[in-house]
C-alpha cells in the first residue's frame, strides 16, 4: 500500500511544475508519439543536437511537424516548443 501511495502521488505531480502552454504543449508532443524517436524528458534528444537560441528549437520543431505530417496550430507548436524549452533547452525565447 504504501507504494502504490508514493507511484500516484509521482504520477499526479509529474509535470506539475509547467506553465500552462507547456502542459498543453506535453499532451500534443504525447499524442503525436514524438517520444517514439526523441524520448522523454531528461533522455529527450536522441541525436544528441543542442538547441543554442530559441529559433533553433522552433525550426526544428517545425522540421518534425512537417516531415511527419502533423497539422498542427501555430499556438499547438508554440506550446510543443514551450514544452520542450522548460524540459530541456531553457533557452531564452525572443
Amino acid at each position: 500500500m504504501k507504494y502504490l501511495l508514493i507511484i500516484m502521488l509521482s504520477v499526479f505531480s509529474y509535470g506539475m511544475d509547467l506553465s500552462e502552454g507547456a502542459q498543453e504543449g506535453k499532451e500534443i508532443y504525447m499524442e503525436a508519439n514524438c517520444q517514439k524517436c526523441h524520448g522523454i524528458d531528461e533522455q529527450y534528444d536522441a541525436k544528441k543536437n543542442v538547441v543554442t537560441n530559441h529559433f533553433e528549437l522552433r525550426k526544428w520543431t517545425s522540421q518534425c511537424m512537417t516531415y511527419f505530417g502533423h497539422s498542427w496550430f501555430p499556438e499547438d507548436q508554440a506550446n510543443v516548443v514551450k514544452y520542450l524549452n522548460e524540459i530541456k533547452y531553457k533557452v531564452e525565447e525572443k
